[in-house]
C-alpha cells in the first residue's frame, strides 16, 4: 500500500470514528404555543388543550416540573400539534408552569403558565 493510500485510509477511518451515528440524531424538542383555556376555576373538572409542535404519543404533562398522575389527570395525544387533559375539580389554586416531556427521548418543552383560581376568587 502506498503512502498516499495509507493516509487516505487513515483519514477515512478517523472521519468515521468522529461522525455521530445516524441513530443519535434527535427529534426537535416539543414546543408549547398556547394553553386553552389558560385560566380556569377549580369548582368543576375542566378539559384543557395544549397547542404546539413536536409532541410525541409517548408524553407526560408537568406542572412546575412535576409529572401529572394520569390516574388523576387523564391525558390524550391528539396529534403532534395538540394534547388534551382534564384537570379535576378542586385542583389546588396556583399559577402552574406547564411543560410537556416527550418520554421517548426525554426532551422537555418550553413552559407556559396556567392559572387555577379557587371557586369564588374570580368574583373577589
Amino acid at each position: 500500500m502506498k503512502r498516499g493510500q495509507r493516509l487516505f485510509l487513515l483519514f477515512g477511518l478517523l472521519f468515521l470514528c468522529i461522525l455521530p451515528p445516524l441513530s443519535s440524531v434527535q427529534d426537535p424538542p416539543p414546543q408549547i404555543t398556547n394553553i386553552v383555556p389558560n385560566t380556569i376555576v377549580n369548582n368543576v373538572a375542566t378539559r384543557l388543550t395544549i397547542q404546539g409542535s413536536d409532541f410525541s404519543p409517548s408524553f407526560t404533562i408537568e406542572f412546575n416540573g412535576i409529572p401529572l398522575n394520569p390516574a388523576i389527570v387523564p391525558m390524550q395525544f391528539v396529534s403532534p400539534q395538540q394534547l388534551e387533559f382534564t384537570l379535576p375539580a378542586r385542583y389546588p389554586p396556583n399559577v402552574y408552569l406547564v411543560t410537556v416531556l416527550n418520554t421517548n427521548d426525554q426532551q422537555r418543552s418550553n413552559a407556559l403558565p396556567l392559572t387555577v383560581l379557587r371557586a369564588g376568587a374570580q368574583d373577589a
